[in-house]
Formats: structure tokens, C-alpha cells, sequence
């Protein structure tokens, strides 16, 4: 198991090594031409819409594996009603993205028409988001990661080109550059989606498409507990940048969200790994010996990863700065890595509790994050800004930890008394 999962890990790795090298140099292409105002706009609309890329994954994915366990023919067989199902509901996600922005902007002035109008340009890439992770899900079940990777890569590269050419045509620190580079994030979408089908070998049509609403309602009530809980961490990890919106400046936002660009790579990690590892995970026995070491391994195989991130990326933290009025986004930053670790370990165990089928309970654990995290931010946003919502990230998710742990040993110790 461990030569497939490190041979999928190393594919996810690579292309994430291209796509991050392409997103870094977008990043710094858009933080140089817009500037730290500027910039802090484009990140208020893309966090925004980023918060809906999240919440159209719901835990379906993993659903859909862990049903199908590692049977290609079945997940064959499977995926035109589940990519059906993800059009509906990447549809619907599109509408209530750009009904909330409109909501927003009439509580808040941080939520201006610009902002809304970019959000109305961005939301339809929801639809292209929902596309690929219906093929996304068939490459996890095949374990042929590398054309996931070559989908998302040839995205980011249009998305790329696109800003690298809008940004030598139009005027820097303008909205219009804003603007098209919003479109330009939605043609990377399309083309990602569009790839990923072509590369998922299946003939798909509205002829072949399957809106089997007896299916959905058993794979929503399946997925329901784990989207709930992705529901639940997504607000406590997105809505720092939207109550920064309500109470701090789009220079102070831009700082951040500049920032927290690199810090997102560096939680990815996991997430990486674990995706590899979870399809050969679900074939063992969860009480058997061989999955207990496969496991602990893997917590190993983290720990020494964490420490490598969290090393490279303080020592690493000043090259950042492009501009001059991007300095503060290098004690952001560091202040986010401290909490890396707290994410390698957070992951696996996320990814155990959904083996265990507990995610009922990992949905109240990460209810409870959520409510700390948005008492917390909202306490301390308007005295201490970006400095308190990093901090309050790392708090949150070692809340987190020691809650999970906590929960698996007292429903261990429950089943051992239930026994005797």
C-alpha cells in the first residue's frame, strides 16, 4: 500500500509543485499591478466565492469512494447520476453566492457594488468546480491522480496567461483589472473542468445524464454529517476575511489575504496525502493490526512533514514581499505557520473519524470550533485586526485536535464498557 500511496502522493505533489509555482507567480503578478488596496478587493471576492468552492465538495467525494471501495466498474456505473447530482447542486450554490453578496452589501459598506458586481462575474464557475470534482471523485476510486493533476494544472496555466496578459494591457491598481482577472479565475475553471471530463474517458451527455432523485437523497443523507462538519470548518477557516471586510481596511485585507495565499499551500500537505492514502485505507479492516501501524505511520510520515513545512516556509517568509506595502503579510504569515502542524495531525484524523462512520460526532466537534472561532474573531477583529484572526486560526484548530482526540477515546472506552 505504501508504494501506491507514495506514488500517488509524489504525482499530487509534482502537480501541485506546478500549480503552486503558477499560482505563486500569479499571486505575485496580482499583488504587484494592484497593489496592497487593490489586491485586498480581489480577496475579498474571491474569499467570498472560495467559501462556496468548499461548501460543493460536502463530503460527497469521500461518500462516493468509500461506496464504491476501489470497484472502477460500480463508480463507472455510478457517475453520471453523481455528476448530474454535482451540476444541481454547483447550480444552486451559484445562485445563493451571488444572493448572499447582494444581502452582504446592504449590511455592509465593506461589501461595495464593485464587490458584488466581481462576485456576479465570478459565481458561475461553481458550475466548471462541480464538473471536475465529479471526475475528481473517479480518479480517486481508479487511483489515477495524474489526471486529476493535468486537469487542474492546465487550468491554472490559462488562468495565468490571462492575468499576465490583462495585467500588461490595463491600467494597474485599477478595478478593471480586478475585474478581468475574476474572469480570467473563471476560464481556468472552465478549462480545468472541461480537461477532467475529457480525461475521465466517459461519454457523458444530457442524454446519458441521470437525475435520480432516490440516489441524491441517499447520498446527501450519507454525506449530510461530513458536509455539515466541512460546512462548519469552512466558516471558521474563511470567515475571518469577511469580518476583517466589516471592521479593517482593503490594505489591511490585502496584507492578509496575501499571506494567507502561502499559508494555504502549506496546510495542502496533508490533505495530499491523505487523499492517497484514504481509497487503500477503506480496503483494510479498521480493527486489524495492519491498519493500525498503516495508520500510524502515516501520522509519522506528517509529523516529519510539518516540521519541514513549518521550517521552510518562517525561513522563507521575507521573500514574499513584492512591494513595500506587502511587509506586514511576513509576520502574518508567520504567525499562521505555527498552527501548520496542528493541521498534519487534524487531517488524518478527520479522515478517521469518516472510516469509523462518526461523522455525526465530527460534525458537533467542528460546531463547536466554529462558534469559538466566530466568538472569538468577533471580540478581538476590531481591537487587533489580521494579528488576532491568525492567531485565533491556530487556537481554533488545536481546539480541534484535542477535541477529536478526546472524542475517539471516550467513544473507545463507551464500546469497551458496552462489551464487559
Amino acid at each position: 500500500m505504501f508504494r501506491v500511496l507514495l506514488k500517488n502522493t509524489t504525482t499530487l505533489f509534482a502537480g501541485r509543485f506546478v500549480t503552486a509555482l503558477l499560482s505563486f507567480l500569479t499571486t505575485v503578478v496580482l499583488a504587484r499591478y494592484l497593489g496592497v488596496r487593490y489586491y485586498g478587493e480581489y480577496t475579498k471576492v474571491l474569499s467570498y466565492i472560495l467559501f462556496f468552492y468548499l461548501l460543493a465538495d460536502f463530503g460527497l467525494n469521500a461518500i462516493f469512494v468509500r461506496e464504491t471501495r476501489g470497484d472502477i466498474t460500480l463508480a463507472r456505473k455510478k457517475l453520471p447520476a453523481f455528476l448530474g447530482m454535482r451540476l444541481v447542486w454547483g447550480a444552486f450554490l451559484a445562485v445563493l453566492a451571488i444572493v448572499g453578496i447582494w444581502l452582504l452589501s446592504l449590511a455592509s459598506s465593506g461589501f461595495s457594488p464593485f464587490v458584488r458586481m466581481a462576485t456576479l462575474l465570478i459565481a458561475p464557475a461553481l458550475l466548471w468546480y462541480s464538473l471536475y470534482l465529479a471526475a475528481q471523485a473517479l480518479f480517486q476510486v481508479e487511483l489515477k491522480f495524474v489526471r486529476s493533476v493535468a486537469a487542474v494544472i492546465s487550468g491554472t496555466a490559462v488562468s495565468f496567461g490571462l492575468i499576465l496578459a490583462a495585467s500588461q494591457l490595463i491600467a494597474p491598481e485599477s478595478e478593471t483589472l480586478v475585474l478581468l482577472s475574476g474572469l480570467a479565475f473563471v476560464a481556468g475553471g472552465a478549462v480545468t473542468g472541461l480537461v477532467a471530463l475529457i480525461l475521465a474517458r466517459t461519454r457523458i451527455s444530457l442524454s446519458t445524464l441521470r437525475f435520480a432523485r432516490q440516489d441524491w437523497r441517499s447520498l446527501f443523507s450519507s454525506a449530510a454529517p461530513l458536509g455539515f462538519m466541512l460546512l462548519f470548518n469552512l466558516i471558521y477557516f474563511r470567515i475571518d476575511t469577511l469580518m476583517l471586510t466589516v471592521w479593517r481596511s482593503s490594505s489591511e485585507i490585502g496584507a492578509y489575504g496575501y499571506a494567507y495565499k502561502f499559508f494555504e499551500f502549506a496546510i495542502a500537505v496533508p490533505t495530499f496525502v491523505m487523499s492517497s492514502a484514504f481509497p487503500g485505507l477503506s480496503k483494510l479492516e479498521l480493527n486489524s493490526e495492519l491498519f493500525r501501524r498503516t495508520f500510524l505511520k502515516l501520522l509519522g510520515l506528517l509529523s516529519v512533514l510539518a516540521v519541514l513545512v513549518l521550517v521552510i516556509g518562517w525561513v522563507g517568509a521575507p521573500f514574499i514581499v513584492v512591494r513595500p506595502d506587502f511587509v506586514d503579510s511576513v509576520i502574518y504569515l508567520r504567525t499562521l505557520l505555527v498552527s501548520a502542524p496542528l493541521f498534519f495531525l487534524t487531517s488524518p484524523l478527520m479522515w478517521l473519524f469518516i472510516l469509523l462512520n462518526k461523522q455525526r460526532l465530527l460534525m458537533v466537534l467542528y460546531l463547536l470550533a466554529m462558534g469559538l472561532n466566530i466568538s472569538a474573531n468577533y471580540f478581538w477583529i476590531p481591537i487587533y485586526g489580521a494579528s488576532a484572526s491568525a492567531i485565533i486560526t491556530g487556537l481554533t484548530e488545536l481546539f480541534v485536535l484535542v477535541g477529536g482526540v478526546g472524542m475517539l477515546l471516550l467513544n473507545r472506552r463507551g464500546k469497551n464498557y458496552e462489551s464487559k
